[in-house]
């Protein structure tokens, strides 16, 4: 149905740019929003923006399959970024404005996907390949209602009243960091440990998203922060090295502090996320000089490209900066190298995260980083023919 759109695409993708500009191809892909019982309005609505678009973009944009459609455009790099940024701003308003929780339900790293051409050649040609050959009907409407307080209770009773080591093999996962240098095969440095939300959606309250309410989330997050600080405590996980992701407000219990005392969390690193130090920079003071005091370490997390310039590394005082790899970073390396110098400048680390590409590992080298973690680097730690393949490029 879509072929002849993904057959002209491929014709023009060889054509030379503007002059003066260089060829961008954009992929956006409704396809993680396929269970929003609004998505057939969202498309709806999404095909009656083609002018809009077209004025944004400068140029058409070909429908690849059910949910997904790709344009090919001629900007300059300046150009580029803000393109993406208005087109990404349109989307979010249109899903928006069927569903105000939706943001919670898409990857938006994903919604907008940009390859440079030539660069990106090959990469964009995969993205046409999968997105492309989407075949049947969308997944039908799954109504899921929000979170409750009584649903909070139920999870709760349900971990409490299993073993701890079942608690972990059930809904605890871990993630590698891994030290890349050209040249060299990338190394584990550390892995990341995380309550997988996923697993608890599915196990425990599967007609919720537990996502929907972010009050009751909140008190869900704090709840299972509270069980992983446990289980560290009590030696069910082993993470020396490891990090661990906690709310702000984590630091400062009981359990948290019996942790602290028992001598096991020196040397671990403690992901703090970006908003909650911004929002309360105190109290994320306090939590450093606590954490320093037993030996501890601090990772930022959640670090946007956009956030780099007014970002202060010598203010933050931490020992680790979490960049999540996004369009930006992409298109944006020399300023960005110059913000992440900054950083290394300040005695932090910067961590590059959410690395999803080959040319996004080789991005953040060209940058001088050494540290990454996503879902490439976890198939470069275990195919041995594309890891072969990286080091042989």
């Amino acid at each position: 149905m879509f072929r002849a759109n993904i057959t002209s695409l491929l014709e023009r993708v060889g054509h030379p740019p503007a002059k003066g500009t260089k060829r961008y191809a954009i992929v956006i892909t409704f396809r993680a929003l396929a269970r929003l019982e609004r998505l057939p309005a969202i498309l709806s609505d999404f095909h009656r923006m083609g002018e809009r678009l077209r004025g944004v973009l400068g140029s058409t944009i070909e429908q690849i399959s059910e949910t997904d459609f790709a344009v090919l455009t001629d900007q300059t790099e300046y150009s580029a970024l803000g393109v993406v940024a208005d087109l990404k701003m349109m989307l979010l308003k249109l899903i928006g404005g069927h569903d105000a929780e939706a943001f919670s339900a898409i990857d938006q790293t994903r919604l907008v996907r940009v390859f440079e051409m030539p660069r990106h050649r090959a990469e964009f040609l995969q993205a046409l390949h999968q997105e492309g050959n989407r075949r049947g009907p969308l997944p039908s409407p799954k109504a899921l209602r929000m979170l409750t307080p009584e649903d909070l209770t139920h999870i709760t009773g349900v971990i409490d009243s299993m073993p701890r080591q079942e608690f972990v093999d059930k809904f605890v996962r871990s993630q590698p960091m891994a030290v890349i240098k050209k040249g060299m095969p990338p190394a584990v440095a550390l892995n990341e440990y995380f309550v997988s939300i996923t697993q608890i959606q599915q196990r425990i309250v599967p007609g919720a998203n537990v996502l929907l309410n972010r009050p009751t989330f909140s008190l869900l997050a704090h709840e299972l922060d509270q069980r992983m600080i446990d289980c560290l405590t009590r030696k069910v996980i082993d993470a020396r090295p490891g990090s661990f992701n906690f709310n702000l407000d984590s630091v400062f219990t009981r359990r948290f502090e019996a942790l602290a005392g028992s001598g096991l969390a020196r040397n671990m690193i403690f992901e703090l996320r970006v908003g909650d130090v911004f929002e309360n920079f105190e109290k994320y003071t306090a939590a450093r000089k606590f954490i320093r005091s037993f030996g501890g370490r601090i990772a930022v997390d959640g670090v946007l490209p956009a956030m780099l310039g007014p970002l202060n590394p010598a203010r933050l005082g931490c020992e680790f900066v979490k960049i999540l790899c996004d369009d930006r970073l992409l298109l944006d390396r020399s300023s960005i190298a110059n913000e992440l110098a900054e950083i290394s400048r300040s005695g932090a680390r910067t961590v590059l995260a959410r690395v999803a590409s080959r040319d996004a590992l080789n991005a953040g080298l060209e940058m001088g980083v050494d540290v990454f973690q996503g879902f490439y680097i976890d198939v470069l730690l275990k195919d041995t023919a594309e890891r072969n393949r990286f080091m042989a490029a």
